[in-house]
């Protein structure tokens, strides 16, 4: 089958990481896998590809300032999208986030080729602006498949599109399979990590603010914030006002995000506005407990009480509350943190593989199936 995956830039962030992944895979089975980004990193993308996958960097990215601007650069995105699409001829253009998937509709209207847009976040807490909502609400209906992570986020599109959920998958990382996590030697001191981009999103300010609170009670624990971004600034005045102690560290990106969270003994996730975060399944299975806030497919992801702790976003009160009772606790951390592995199961990359699959052989009427085991077969002999 040929498969071709579009998203916007192969740079730092959870669409990308999966859309390698599925390339990676699929490409792995036999297929014929192309990787489209609308922008370009001159071949510096931050996730690897599997040496036969295409990719496609198109430099489409442009500053669209004004309506006449915008509406120009769009319709030369457009004419480019559909001319690499058409070159390729694939079986199935599979495309990652909003305005991507409103160009990837618009640009193979009236073509034989089937599409699939993927909802990487919640639309209920994130807002495009309107002319790009506007252009979401006419053009998904004309999408073969809307694809969202939780049904939160497509309760936003129910009855208007044809929709289905599937989660991101989860794979132990075999390296880290045996660690133990959160049982430091008496006198060492315990970490709360908190892992992603350093923007607005993910509400480091406000984990920042929430660990200030605790610091006078849990003085064997400090914060490590990796990521890098446009609010590195505002979070290091944070740190310095709330915490002159230097408690806090932010030591940037990192390229083995899991070593960091395996070294930790408490992971929370502070956002306003999430998917299905990876990072958060991550730490889950690695038997490392946690904090998250109700976004995106969180509450579909973490069992308040039973493998983790939930709590509404915005409220710093309350994730101070629950970062306390864990940090408090190291009978709690290990209970929570055991059942947390569970996650593997629950989101296995083979249950998550299948749906996609049965999906793309419900869109395109052809196997894929068939393809995987002939392949498979093949390697065996």
């Amino acid at each position: 089958m040929v498969i071709v995956l579009l998203t916007a830039c192969f740079g730092v962030g959870g669409a990308e990481k999966v859309l390698s992944q599925m390339a990676n895979n699929w490409a792995a089975c036999g297929h014929k896998v192309s990787a489209v980004s609308i922008a370009s990193t001159n071949g510096a993308y931050f996730f690897p590809f599997h040496d036969a996958v295409e990719v496609v960097e198109l430099d489409l990215a442009t500053e669209d300032e004004g309506l006449l601007k915008g509406i120009t650069n769009n319709c030369r995105r457009l004419r480019e999208l559909r001319t690499t699409f058409i070159r390729m001829q694939p079986d199935i253009v599979i495309s990652f986030l909003s305005n991507s998937n409103v160009l990837a509709i618009v640009s193979l209207l009236f073509t034989p080729i089937p599409v699939i847009v993927t909802e990487r976040s919640d639309p209920t807490s994130r807002q495009l602006g309107r002319a790009w909502n506007t252009l979401r609400k006419l053009t998904y209906p004309h999408a073969d498949a809307v694809v969202c992570l939780g049904s939160r986020p497509l309760a936003y599109f129910s009855g208007r599109v044809r929709g289905h959920i599937i989660p991101n998958s989860v794979c132990p990382p075999v390296e880290l399979a045996n660690i133990d996590i959160g049982n430091p030697e008496v006198g060492t001191r315990r970490t709360v990590v908190g892992l992603g981009r350093l923007v607005k999103e993910k509400c480091f300010e406000n984990l920042i603010a929430a660990f200030s609170q605790l610091c006078a009670k849990h003085p064997d624990w400090d914060l490590v914030i990796w990521g890098e971004g446009t609010e590195r600034v505002v979070l290091e005045k944070a740190c310095r006002e709330l915490l002159p102690n230097n408690r806090v560290s932010l030591p940037g990106a990192t390229h083995v995000p899991v070593h960091h969270l395996a070294e930790a003994d408490l992971f929370v996730l502070s956002s306003r506005v999430e998917g299905f975060p990876n990072v958060l399944t991550e730490a889950m299975s690695i038997g490392l407990p946690v904090v998250a806030t109700d976004v995106g497919a969180v509450n579909e992801i973490v069992r308040h009480g039973i493998d983790g702790l939930v709590v509404p976003p915005l409220d710093v009160t309350a994730l101070a509350n629950a970062m306390d009772h864990m940090m408090g606790s190291q009978e709690e951390r290990s209970r929570l943190g055991g059942r947390a592995r569970d996650v593997v199961e629950r989101f296995s990359e083979s249950k998550i593989a299948a749906m996609w699959e049965s999906l793309i052989e419900a869109v395109t009427e052809k196997p894929m199936a068939l393809l995987n085991n002939v392949q498979s077969s093949g390697n065996a002999q």
